[in-house]
């Protein structure tokens, strides 16, 4: 599912990342990193994650990797989940996360500021919910959020600016 994303980002070597309550298998895997054409050896197997039924493990693009564009002046993701993943209100300082649908769709990207705070999500559609979210040309709006001391005080809706339709164009809908 990630593998697709991260090879359209550019990105060539990965991390394992294990979340939660790990089972030994992942937790053995923690933090190697291997090129995103080699799959993580474990246990006489190679493969990347979902290592089993239940996993919660993922992978990231390894640090040096971060923030790198292949040349383009885009937003790319320090980690990918799938949708049905929580969405922590905190995370690594200035992280961003996408919750993909099956192989590569982007549903949403998940910003943090300094402090770990989350502070926007840009999603790619309205949710099922077009008289909720009239933006854009497929639904995609940004939900900007606004914290009081370690408390989110509001949630705003709100259309996507050109800016960051600019730099998030690879998983926004592009016009007709």
């Amino acid at each position: 599912m990630t593998m697709k994303l991260f090879m359209v980002y550019g990105i060539r070597k990965i991390r394992w990342s294990p979340k939660g309550s790990s089972c030994p298998m992942c937790r053995e895997l923690s933090g190697k990193v291997v090129d995103i054409d080699n799959p993580f050896a474990v246990r006489g197997s190679k493969k990347h994650p979902p290592l089993h039924k239940g996993c919660d493990c993922g992978i990231e693009a390894e640090q040096t990797e971060r923030g790198s564009t292949a040349g383009k002046d885009q937003v790319v993701p320090d980690e990918i989940k799938p949708k049905s993943a929580s969405t922590p209100r905190y995370n690594k300082s200035n992280a961003v996360v996408d919750y993909v649908v099956g192989d590569a769709l982007v549903d949403k990207r998940v910003f943090y500021d300094a402090e770990g705070k989350m502070i926007r999500q840009i999603h790619t559609n309205d949710h099922g919910y077009p008289k909720s979210h009239p933006f854009g040309i497929a639904g995609e709006h940004a939900h900007d959020f606004v914290w009081d001391r370690d408390v989110i005080a509001d949630i705003s809706s709100r259309e996507v600016s050109v800016d960051e339709r600019r730099k998030n164009a690879g998983i926004l809908p592009r016009k007709r």
